[in-house]
């Protein structure tokens, strides 16, 4: 009796010491975000990846935020690092985020160093390509990748990924460019949502008046609820 007795509190003693270092990694993680948030001025609302697209089709994740934190369609989505999607659907406690691997993916984005131009597109894979680079204009192998700031969903100066690959033999007048991510979009769990600084919050439709005069625009108005979709 005395042996099971121990050996249970050992049991209990390593799921307390699991959960602590699990506590750790998510307080880690957390301050990681909010340092991004201090050094580059963007404010936004940290949230937990509580559900991933099993699929090969589709690259997508959900969180745990929505219309009552705050977040609306088309915001930028980073984990304190780099740039990670952006929301697409948005329910009031939860989130569906596009990754930047999704083939629907595309970031206007700029080359560290000479400034070229171009658009980062997801191919479906753990890898992305940088689309309509000339030829003539040369891309190092190792360089940083970062938003442009065009397009009003991604504001300048996230970082997107670093060049792994190029290629001027490919026919037509653009070269290839293959870019790694700069976040391990695999092992997502918490990330932030970057809220502009003139977003309005979303308001909920209001309570139908039952004294208010039948068919009038105020009425009309406040019958309607609208659901919270993608931008195609």
């Amino acid at each position: 009796a005395e042996r099971v007795d121990m050996q249970h509190r050992i049991e209990a003693l390593e799921a307390q010491n699991s959960r602590l270092i699990e506590f750790e990694h998510e307080n880690r993680r957390l301050k990681q975000l909010l340092s991004f948030s201090d050094h580059t001025g963007f404010k936004g609302v940290p949230s937990t990846v509580i559900g991933r697209d099993p699929s090969n089709w589709v690259r997508t994740i959900t969180i745990d935020k929505g219309s009552d934190d705050g977040v609306r369609p088309n915001l930028a989505v980073v984990d304190g690092n780099a740039l990670v999607g952006q929301t697409t659907v948005v329910n009031r406690t939860s989130s569906t985020v596009r990754l930047v691997t999704d083939v629907t993916s595309a970031v206007d984005s700029i080359v560290h160093g000479n400034r070229t131009p171009g658009i980062v597109e997801g191919t479906g894979q753990e890898t992305l390509r940088l689309r309509y680079v000339p030829k003539e204009v040369a891309v190092p192998t190792g360089g940083r990748i970062s938003t442009a700031g065009l397009g009003g969903v991604y504001p300048k100066g996230l970082l997107v990924g670093v060049v792994t690959r190029t290629d001027t033999q490919v026919s037509g007048m653009f070269q290839g460019v293959e870019v790694q991510p700069n976040v391990d979009l695999l092992r997502l769990e918490n990330v932030m949502v970057i809220i502009p600084e003139d977003s309005k919050p979303i308001e909920q439709p209001a309570e139908p008046n039952a004294s208010a005069e039948q068919g009038s625009p105020e009425q009309a108005g406040n019958e309607q609820i609208s659901a919270v979709t993608a931008v195609p």
